[in-house]
């Protein structure tokens, strides 16, 4: 969604509510999964109090994966918030506080894009306790406790002698 803010930069108006959905290509999130593509739900409003423009909007996707420690298919739905101070020049602004906007045109979709991928998981999990697969047998550890016996690093072996 492309927003044209030159009225809010202006005064002229005093927001500029959006509520609408895109679908962002599952390819694009540069993970090892390969995603369907993912619908992106986007609502929040650009605002202008007292000359200071600012951004706030959330976005709600979902997606499914693969878990990373069991390998089961799952799906699972993020919310990502998105608080931006917008300004069309500025004289010196180190602190990357404000998102310079010279035009007055936003791409909406590229900065909920850029969000998202911040602020996708770098581990996919299936639940936050999953516990993954046995390295000896392969048995889901969710489902079922194998019974086999964890081998000892062999580098470690000798303090093993010191416990007995």
């Amino acid at each position: 969604m492309i927003l044209e803010l030159e009225g809010i930069f202006n005064n002229e108006s005093g927001g500029y509510p959006f509520d609408y959905s895109f679908d962002l290509e599952g390819g694009e999130l540069l993970t090892a999964h390969s995603f369907d593509p993912v619908s992106v739900r986007v609502s929040g409003a650009v605002t202008s109090d007292a000359g200071a423009v600012s951004l706030s909007a959330d976005a709600v996707y979902s997606y499914g994966a693969q878990c990373d420690l069991c390998a089961k298919e799952f799906t699972d739905t993020q919310e990502v918030s998105v608080e931006q101070k917008l300004a069309r020049s500025l004289e010196d602004d180190e602190s990357g506080e404000y998102l310079l906007i010279p035009d007055a045109v936003l791409n909406l979709d590229e900065l909920i894009r850029e969000n998202i991928f911040l602020h996708f998981p770098m581990r996919v999990l299936c639940k936050e306790d999953c516990r993954g697969l046995c390295p000896v047998c392969g048995a889901d550890l969710n489902e079922e406790n194998c019974g086999c016996k964890k081998e000892i690093d062999p580098r470690l072996s000798a303090l093993k002698d010191l416990l007995i």
